[in-house]
C-alpha cells in the first residue's frame, strides 16, 4: 500500500474493516457501533474523491460509481443492510456537499 496515495490507503483500510466485519456479522455477530462508524467513513471518503473537477473525467467518475454500488451491493448480499444503508446514505450526503449537481443526478435515477 506504500505506492497509493494517501485518501486511497485510508478507503482501501476502512473497505477491509467493512468486509472483515461482514465475514463476522454472517456468523451471527452483531452490528457494532464501530462497525456503524467505518461504513459511514469509508461512503464519506468515497464521496469526497467525486469533487467537480475530478468528475470532469466521466470514465473515472463511472468506475467510482460502480464502486460504490457494487460495495453497497455486497453488503446487503451478506445480510448487511443497515451497513450497506448507512455506506449509501454517508456518501449522498457528504456527495452533496461536494458535488451538488451530480448527487442530485443520482437521486433521480
Amino acid at each position: 500500500m506504500k505506492h497509493l496515495p494517501k485518501h486511497l490507503q485510508s478507503i482501501t483500510v476502512c473497505v477491509a474493516i467493512i468486509m472483515t466485519l461482514a465475514a463476522c456479522n454472517s456468523g451471527g455477530i452483531k452490528v457494532t457501533k464501530e462497525d456503524m462508524s467505518a461504513a459511514r467513513e469509508a461512503g464519506r471518503q468515497r464521496a469526497m474523491e467525486l469533487t467537480p473537477a475530478t468528475a470532469a473525467d466521466t470514465m473515472l467518475t463511472e468506475i467510482k460509481l460502480l464502486d460504490v454500488r457494487e460495495r453497497e451491493n455486497r453488503l446487503r448480499s451478506q445480510g448487511l443492510n443497515k451497513l450497506a444503508d448507512t455506506y449509501i446514505e454517508s456518501f449522498l450526503a457528504t456527495l452533496d456537499s461536494v458535488n451538488p449537481q451530480l448527487a442530485e443526478h443520482l437521486r433521480q435515477l
